[in-house]
């Protein structure tokens, strides 16, 4: 929540977070930190998405100004924050706009279909999404090939391709390049396969499936992404 007091100082503070792993791209938050006279505790205003960051950014410029003009007038917080929901809402992303929830409760939270989009979870394992809805009809299409399970996540039993096909999702979402991501994918499921030759075959079905049409699949991805952070952002904030 954005809470600032009389004679409030911003300030802007930059974190990185890193996650670890050849298929993991890096990704910055950025921290609006609040600070005023009187305060025990800062408050922040929490950005992942370029959105909310740019809003907050004009938010506290203006908050900046008012101060500078009337430095012992008190400044009302809560329509500070109707201001930056009301902006960030506005500065939605079209593409997300898809996600929105269509629902209505009367007497629910403010801005509801934005705090209730309706976003693909990141992961799936290796089903459709981000890994290719086509890949599902490639297996299918090898349903009678002696030795496949049945199990899209298991095509050969005992050999389970999930934890790379999650892997695989993962990394198109970070917008890492796509060769390298396809690439760490065909090297995670050669790896479970150990030798097995059947295994193996399937291996290589998958891998063709995403490197036949996996731009369309990363660019869906990288999308949904963003619309992630805006929805957090916007949960959190307002």
């Amino acid at each position: 929540m954005l809470k600032i007091s009389t004679r409030s100082i911003l300030s802007l503070v930059m974190f990185l977070t890193i996650g670890w792993g050849p298929t993991y791209s890096s990704q910055a938050t950025e921290i609006i930190e609040v600070v005023g006279q009187g305060m025990s505790n800062p408050h922040n205003i929490y950005c992942t998405s370029a959105a909310c960051s740019n809003v907050a950014n004009q938010i506290s410029e203006e908050v900046r100004l008012l101060q500078a003009m009337h430095d012992t007038m008190p400044i009302d917080s809560e329509s500070i924050q109707n201001d930056f929901c009301s902006a960030l809402a506005a500065n939605q992303p079209s593409h997300c706009k898809q996600f929105n929830s269509q629902q209505y409760w009367p007497d629910g939270p403010s801005y509801f279909n934005i705090k209730f989009m309706n976003i693909p979870p990141l992961t799936n394992g290796c089903g459709t999404g981000s890994l290719l809805e086509v890949a599902v009809g490639v297996i299918a299409s090898y349903s009678g090939l002696p030795g496949f399970s049945g199990d899209i996540n298991s095509p050969t039993a005992g050999k389970d391709f999930r934890p790379a096909c999650n892997a695989h999702d993962i990394c198109y979402a970070s917008n890492s390049h796509r060769d390298a991501c396809d690439t760490s994918f065909n090297q995670a499921m050669k790896a479970v396969c150990s030798g097995h030759g059947r295994c193996l075959e399937f291996s290589d079905l998958y891998f063709g499936a995403v490197r036949g049409v996996g731009e369309a699949a990363k660019e869906a991805a990288v999308k949904e992404a963003v619309c992630r952070s805006y929805k957090a952002d916007f949960v959190k904030n307002c």
